[in-house]
Formats: structure tokens, C-alpha cells, sequence
């Protein structure tokens, strides 16, 4: 089967490009006196990116060295409330994603903002190995079942409601949408039992 290229393909990369600043500066916020590096691609992925899908490396201010991946999504899509990672990049020929060949710790997922058009909407940063851990005693097969296409993508994604990760999975985590008035980006710091909030 031969599938046209995806007429959403170039402002997902616009989209993925406008966010970045949004997302250092969040880094920035979680963990002061980070150092965020970002791989020049030029035409081509980065080994780390291609390999491990590893978009972005924070240094820490006492030597420390955490890796992320990150997918900002658009607006129009934030009602799914939804967690979506790569599956197969090509679904007919098993072709294995992001999902088998994590080398990333966390993964920074977001929905943009266009009401603000300066920060997301709503998000999670997720802890990869406590995502994967969750994950490690379904089969293959079961897990197929909860992927679903995009548009004409070969791909296919893993998609799992927030409201159903586990809160272990969850590092950060922001809902601009509830109309309580708690705007706020919440980190929970599990090892020494305090909850971190700001706005933005």
C-alpha cells in the first residue's frame, strides 16, 4: 500500500521548532541551573535522536546528565487527553518505533496553547522507566490492540489516557483547561516526598 505524505507533516515540524523555547524555559523552572542541549541536525538525525529517539540532554548544575525525548502536539487534538508514543513507524511491516528503542529517561509530551500561543495547554512529562516497567507484562500482541494510525502515516501509536498512567509514571504535569482557577505546573519530587508548583 502506498500512502500520501501527510498534509499536516511540515506544521508539525513548524509546531515542534515554536515549542522549544517554551520547553527550555520549562527545564529550566523543574531544575534550576540546567543547561539544555540541543543536537544540530542539519538534513540529517542526530545518532541519539535516531537510534534512541533522544531529543534534548539537560545538564545538571551538579554534573548530572538527563536525557529526553518530546512531542508537542496541536491544539485541536488536546481534548484526547492523551499519552502517544510511536509504535511502529511502519505498522504492515512491523517495523519497530520509539516504543522498543527508548533511550531517553523522560518523555516531555504536550498539547500547544493557541488561546495564549505562548505555552501548552495541557501536559506530562513522563518517567520512562517507571512507564516501561508498567508496561512490561503485557504481550506484544495485547498491546498492538491499543495502537492506532494517523492520517496517511505508516506509523502507528501506543495511545493511553493521562488520566490512566500511573502516578509513579508522572514526573510534571499542567491542565490550563479546568476552570478552577489551579493553573498551575505541578512536579513531584518522590524521592523526598514535596510537590513543586508555578505558574506561567
Amino acid at each position: 500500500m502506498i500512502y500520501p505524505p501527510s498534509s499536516d507533516f511540515t506544521s508539525d515540524i513548524k509546531l515542534c521548532e515554536k515549542s522549544k523555547p517554551i520547553q527550555d524555559w520549562l527545564y529550566k523552572k523543574i531544575f534550576i541551573g540546567a543547561q539544555v542541549c540541543r543536537f544540530e541536525q542539519d538534513n540529517e538525525r542526530h545518532i541519539l535522536d535516531e537510534k534512541f529517539h533522544i531529543d534534548v540532554v539537560l545538564k545538571l548544575s551538579n554534573g548530572i546528565v538527563l536525557t529526553g525525548q518530546e512531542k508537542a502536539l496541536r491544539y485541536k487534538y488536546s481534548e484526547y487527553n492523551t499519552f502517544t508514543i510511536e509504535f511502529y513507524q511502519d505498522r504492515e511491516k512491523k517495523i519497530k518505533g520509539e516504543f522498543f528503542n527508548m533511550g531517553a529517561q523522560f518523555y516531555n509530551h504536550s498539547y500547544w496553547n493557541t488561546t495564549k500561543d505562548k505555552f501548552f495547554v495541557k501536559g506530562r512529562i513522563i518517567k520512562c522507566f517507571e512507564f516501561f516497567d508498567w508496561l512490561r507484562d503485557k504481550s506484544i500482541k495485547d498491546l498492538e490492540k491499543d495502537t492506532r494510525s494517523t492520517g496517511g502515516s505508516r506509523a502507528s501509536f501506543l495511545k493511553i489516557k493521562y488520566d490512566d498512567l500511573p502516578k509513579g509514571c508522572i514526573f510534571a504535569e499542567w491542565d490550563f483547561t479546568k476552570v478552577d482557577g489551579n493553573n498551575k505546573i505541578v512536579v513531584y519530587h518522590t524521592e523526598s516526598n514535596v510537590t513543586q508548583t508555578f505558574g506561567f
